[in-house]
């Protein structure tokens, strides 16, 4: 896990931009886009590992972005299916008791790889951290095979991502929409886009707290 910020300068361990590759259209990150100001002091959750191109683009709207590498952590903490492994990931995307939580998480199509109670356990989570008002931004794949990693999503503009082709493929879960909202209980669908691609973008937005609940 890594943190990013305007006053910090250099941002040691991100990486050099890369190729463009692959090129997709993004309506539901341009309709996210469209809902920051920018110069905003938006705190960034980032799922994915530190690319220096997307916090570089992040940095228009961020006070801060941390980078979860959700992914690589969940892998490392021991077998990806075990409940340890899942808990090491999700602790790591805590934020600090200052920071009340975040705007906006960018979750790319890390939910693919997860099984069914993974998922939900780790949609409850980002309820937990996201600001009432926060959104997830999500894709899952429709197709029969998806990419065996997590892609690494770069962002080229505000409507458009990259990512380089996959090495090699594997069976998609295909969880059906009902059971990403399902999960998602404590965030309203605002967008949900069919891609030629064959995947489904998704953008929640975390619902107010229920009386009692706190925020």
């Amino acid at each position: 896990m890594a943190w990013f910020s305007k006053s910090r300068p250099g941002r040691p361990g991100t990486e050099q931009p890369e190729p463009e590759g692959v090129r997709l259209r993004s309506l539901a990150l341009g309709d996210l886009f469209s809902e920051l100001i920018p110069g905003g002091a938006y705190r960034f959750l980032d799922l994915g590992p530190a690319l220096g191109a997307n916090i570089d683009f992040l940095s228009r709207w961020a006070l801060s972005v941390q980078v979860g590498a959700f992914y690589e952590t969940l892998t490392q903490a021991g077998p990806p299916k075990s409940d340890r492994a899942l808990e090491t990931a999700l602790a790591a995307l805590t934020p600090d008791d200052r920071e009340r939580g975040y705007h906006v998480v960018l979750a790319w199509d890390l939910l693919n790889y997860l099984e069914r109670p993974q998922l939900v356990r780790t949609a409850h989570h980002l309820g937990a951290v996201t600001r009432p008002g926060g959104y997830v931004f999500a894709i899952v794949y429709y197709s029969r095979e998806m990419p065996a990693e997590p892609l690494r999503y770069r962002i080229a503009d505000a409507e458009t991502l990259a990512h380089d082709p996959p090495a090699a493929t594997r069976p998609a879960p295909r969880y059906p929409q009902a059971v990403i909202e399902q999960a998602f209980a404590d965030f309203k669908l605002e967008r949900a886009y069919l891609l030629k691609s064959g995947s489904m973008e998704f953008l929640f937005a975390r619902k107010p707290p229920a009386p009692g609940e706190g925020g």
